[in-house]
């Protein structure tokens, strides 16, 4: 999946249009000119990007990332944030992400269907963490987020968050609304 970059230097200065392909901890960039160049942005300019060719289709959405300090309500008696406190803080990062969404009548009941994070180093009181969240993957009746917390440039966890589709009513699983679905992959990693 490539996608031009609106809005960076070499783009805008009319040298060479930029084509970028995101990864899950970074966002690597190349110029058309010459593919084989490879630089890497920063993490403030994380996006998520929908599907384009290097023909100039472009459809690009960004997802600002959260930022928080490590509270001291959230620390053990060593200093380290609990292992709990990182899947609420990744549920938050999930309700802030569907902010972006206006509710419509026909969307579904969702409930959790699986939670899993993977810890990569602790963090410590008074931490300044970034969460970035992208959606891992669509299915039939569900759809799957991805959370990274960053540290500085340093991956301090991931988390993966799944939610399940239901009926309001009844609370059996229900397909996921075309309009829902398409909406979805506009954060598709």
């Amino acid at each position: 999946m490539f996608v031009k970059a609106r809005g960076h230097a070499a783009a805008s200065s009319g040298v060479s249009p930029v084509w970028t392909f995101p990864t899950w901890r970074r966002k690597l960039t190349f110029s058309s000119r010459n593919p084989l160049l490879l630089r890497l942005f920063s993490l403030k300019e994380w996006s998520y990007i929908v599907g384009c060719n290097p023909e100039g289709i472009v459809a690009k959405e960004s997802v600002k990332s959260q930022e928080f300090r490590v509270p001291f309500r959230d620390v053990d008696m060593h200093g380290e944030m609990f292992r709990s406190s990182y899947v609420v803080r990744a549920e938050e990062a999930v309700t802030e992400f569907w902010r972006r969404r206006k509710p419509q009548k026909d969307d579904p009941f969702f409930r959790i269907g699986k939670i899993t994070c993977t810890f990569h180093s602790a963090l410590k009181l008074g931490d300044v963490v970034q969460t970035h969240i992208g959606v891992s993957k669509i299915g039939g009746k569900s759809a799957g987020f991805l959370v990274h917390m960053l540290r500085g440039n340093e991956a301090v966890a991931e988390a993966e968050i799944v939610w399940m589709a239901c009926d309001p009513e009844s609370k059996e699983p229900v397909a996921l609304p075309e309009d829902l679905r398409d909406w979805l992959y506009q954060f598709l990693d």
